[in-house]
């Protein structure tokens, strides 16, 4: 029996083109990852590296009805060949921020069946989109001149007249906040209990890594992932094993496809089959590594830190 793994991110997180590229580099020989399936199981991933073929990012992972990718595949890793089932869920930022607002309401099927007992989840980030969780109360900006007004006597219990106006255009909460929600919902789904460690396995992809300054990169993807997603990281690593949570940066197509580095692609002849990195620390805060398998997230979900 394989085991299953699942795919979540938001918006623009990368999932699609790391799932096509992955394809592409599979269909190229010498990969890791394997077809398990018959063909028409494969049709989506074939949907998804099309136009990656012509240097065009996929548009979205929805290429079902239901939103819901089932794909048959399997690992070539020390094992030898290790078949797994990689569900993949077409949820986009607003159906994040739905569930986060309407809580049970917006629990839907699809989302049930995420939270089946699998192996493990792989999350993805964007960091260069990443919006910070602030606390307004200590914005000095919104602080008032006039020592009597309730917003000065209660900060953070009472709204003034600017707050109510810029409150009046609805916002949408930082992408962290419905994550930890979703995830939350997901825990309570298997039956894991408020303050208990996960069993299972999680890795964390920071997509589009090329488009960090050489600072923020230079930090390396643990220490970047604290920064960025301050609130999720805690959350994660207060509710799972730390030995079953690894964080990757990912560059599914090396660098973002503009039209000067799709033209140095074509003049040498490249497809983003080949330019692919992803790169890891040991442990937690340990040595850089890099490889340009983009699919070693799932070695490492299915066999471990060999």
């Amino acid at each position: 029996m394989s085991a299953r793994l699942s795919l979540l991110g938001g918006r623009a997180s990368g999932k699609s083109t790391w799932l096509g590229c992955m394809w592409l580099a599979s269909q190229r020989g010498g990969a890791s990852l394997h077809a398990q399936a018959l063909p028409d199981a494969l049709e989506p991933l074939r949907i998804l590296s099309r136009p990656l073929l012509q240097y065009e990012y996929p548009n979205r992972t929805n290429t079902s009805d239901a939103g819901e990718i089932h794909l048959p595949l399997a690992w070539a890793g020390r094992r030898g060949l290790v078949p797994f089932d990689l569900e993949v869920a077409d949820f986009d930022g607003e159906e994040l921020t739905k569930l986060f607002e309407q809580r049970d309401v917006a629990w839907s099927p699809a989302w049930a069946i995420r939270a089946e007992p699998t192996l493990g989840m792989l999350l993805f980030l964007r960091p260069s989109h990443a919006e910070r969780v602030r606390a307004t109360r200590l914005d000095v900006s919104r602080s008032s001149r006039d020592p009597d007004r309730p917003e000065a006597l209660f900060p953070g219990q009472t709204t003034s007249d600017e707050g109510r106006s810029q409150n009046s255009q609805k916002q949408s909460p930082p992408t962290e906040v419905p994550l930890v929600e979703v995830m939350q919902f997901m825990r309570a789904a298997k039956g894991i209990l408020p303050g208990q460690r996960s069993p299972q396995k999680l890795a964390v992809l920071l997509s589009c890594w090329d488009e960090l300054t050489q600072h923020e990169g230079g930090l390396g993807p643990e220490e970047a992932f604290a920064d960025t997603y301050p609130l999720l990281y805690d959350f994660i690593y207060t509710n799972h094993d730390p030995e079953q949570v690894r964080v990757f940066a990912l560059s599914a197509t090396g660098q973002a496809l503009t039209k000067e580095y799709v033209a140095y692609l074509r003049a040498n002849a490249l497809d983003v089959a080949e330019v692919g990195r992803i790169c890891w620390q040991d442990g937690r805060r340990g040595p850089l590594r890099e490889s340009k398998d983009i699919a070693v997230p799932l070695g490492w979900m299915l066999e471990g830190d060999d």
